[in-house]
């Protein structure tokens, strides 16, 4: 009927697995190629006839069919759903839609809701034999997060509404690895939906915060297709809930960086602080080269970086590093303390708002700033936070604020 009417519009959905594959599903990978390859001929057959087609790869997409396979207790349903989760960002199907309807107006074939699928793609087609070892490192990684291999990588504690994270390598200074990565970041996401948690403290044993990236892991690093088996780095600054360094010993290059990610930082005496990328042929990485000068000022940022001299606590006190030196006492019960009193005291919506102005006003001029603090305010006065935050100082008594809504509810979540 469409050749026969000269005109007619073809949409298929096959997912990036589509263009790349699926680690645990090798009919879905199989199947998704197969859809793809079905819009290129119909494109190419058809085209010129009238026949428009437009194939949609996204990645993760909050649906049934998507979490279904993380209560299958299938082994390999679990690892395919634990590979699109863990990605890159999952996507409600109203954002989804909307982004078809547009591709579809400009009449685009390829249609991407995540941007990195196209970086991905590039990839794979530039340096295939690559991009199959990375993966085949991917595949081992998220066969660990499966068995839960990784569990003590990063332990986790709750002391009422606070979680404690604690890095759990101390042989190692706590140095990073993947494995480590893949259970923070595990960790933190949790935390973010979780209503009954409302602060985080993340702290190392022994004498190291984390003593950076695992050297021992360096050599494999050409083989890896890092924007495909890794999530962003800065996944604890997307935090909404504060985020609280204990600061024990040794922060060195990335977990120096892990350190500057946290909203306020609790040092110890024996803390101390290096970037070590300059000494190590690296270049400042992670964001490190627009979060120093914001701390420090940039001269200070810049003798830091090109120096990766050793600063111990009491200079980071002085120059702005950490917020808090807890001469005496020990430095986690401090921070704990610190973090259970925003908890109890403070509200979740609030402290949200706050966090994402700081970033988002870094920037800007102070009149943007005024002005988007006016529109916000118009937005805090219709929540309950803040009759809640009025009456109970008028009652004397400690607030009861609302959780926030956790990301994938569909209650509105604005400006957060």
């Amino acid at each position: 009927m469409w050749i026969e009417r000269g005109e007619g519009y073809f949409v298929t959905t096959a997912s990036a697995a589509g263009l790349l594959t699926q680690i645990g599903s090798a009919t879905y990978a199989v199947t998704k190629h197969a859809a793809v390859a079905f819009a290129e001929w119909l494109s190419v057959t058809y085209g010129d006839r009238g026949i428009r087609v437009s194939c949609l790869c996204p990645m993760g997409v909050e649906t049934k069919l998507m979490r279904s396979g993380e209560d299958s207790g299938d082994p390999l349903g679990v690892a395919a759903t634990r590979a699109v989760i863990s990605a890159g960002d999952v996507l409600q199907p109203a954002e989804v839609a909307d982004i078809v309807l547009d591709a579809v107006d400009r009449e685009t074939f390829l249609i991407l809701p995540h941007e990195r699928v196209l970086t991905m793609y590039r990839q794979k087609s530039s340096d295939y034999d690559r991009w199959l070892r990375g993966m085949r490192r991917y595949q081992t990684t998220a066969g660990t997060r499966m068995t839960g291999g990784q569990q003590d990588f990063v332990l986790a504690e709750r002391r009422g509404p606070v979680l404690v994270l604690t890095f759990n390598r101390p042989s190692k200074l706590n140095a990073w690895t993947d494995e480590l990565e893949d259970r923070y970041f595990d960790l933190l996401d949790a935390a973010e939906d979780d209503p009954d948690v409302r602060s985080v403290v993340v702290t190392g044993p022994g004498r190291g915060f984390c003593a950076g990236a695992d050297l021992t892991h360096l050599q494999a690093v050409g083989d890896a297709t890092d924007l495909l088996d890794r999530r962003p780095r800065d996944v604890p600054l997307r935090l909404r809930k504060p985020l609280i360094g204990a600061v024990n010993g040794v922060a060195a290059g990335l977990g120096m960086v892990e350190a500057l990610y946290c909203d306020v930082r609790f040092a110890s005496p024996a803390a101390r602080f290096t970037t070590a990328f300059a000494q190590r042929g690296l270049i400042a990485e992670y964001g490190i080269s627009w979060l120093l000068p914001r701390l420090v000022g940039r001269s200070r940022a810049a003798d830091l970086l090109l120096s990766s001299r050793m600063v111990d606590a009491e200079e980071a006190l002085r120059i702005g590093l950490v917020d808090h030196l807890i001469v005496d006492g020990n430095v986690l019960a401090a921070a704990v303390s610190y973090a259970q009193q925003l908890a109890r005291q403070c509200s979740p919506t609030s402290m949200a708002v706050i966090k994402q102005q700081l970033q988002t006003d870094a920037d800007g001029t102070y009149a943007d700033s005024v002005s988007r603090a006016e529109g916000l305010m118009f937005d805090i006065f219709r929540r309950e936070d803040l009759v809640e935050g009025v009456q109970s100082h008028l009652d004397k008594r400690t607030p009861t604020f609302p959780s926030l809504p956790t990301r994938s509810s569909r209650v509105p979540v604005r400006h957060l």
